[in-house]
């Protein structure tokens, strides 16, 4: 996917998520009430990432992505709540396959 393809969707994307707060000029949103990803997903549609110690998710976004917009789907689809202190090695993360991402941005 072009990069200025996957740059409007994620404009269209925010557009649509609603913030409930704002702290030091940074927006808070609740993405756990809009969008859903199921737990059984296919291996095919991802592939696992090992992180090192406290990997900000924008960092492991931007690895896998080439933009940090995409931290809130890593944390998504691996069921990550605590996003506060990173990533652990001891989890390896499940990344979307960039491919997909386009559909999924579509759909929200």
């Amino acid at each position: 996917m072009a990069d200025d393809t996957l740059n409007k969707k994620l404009e269209d994307v925010e557009c649509h998520m609603s913030k409930i707060e704002e702290i030091n000029n940074y927006p808070i949103y609740n993405l756990m009430s809009r969008i859903k990803i199921p737990r059984d997903i296919n291996p095919t549609f991802y592939t696992i990432y090992h992180p090192i110690k406290n990997e900000s998710f924008q960092s492991i976004s931007y690895k896998s992505y080439g933009t940090i917009s995409l931290w809130w789907l890593i944390c998504l689809v691996n069921n990550l709540y605590n996003i506060t202190e990173g990533a652990t090695p001891e989890i390896p993360l499940k990344i979307i396959k960039q491919q997909y991402i386009g559909d999924i941005l579509e759909e929200l």
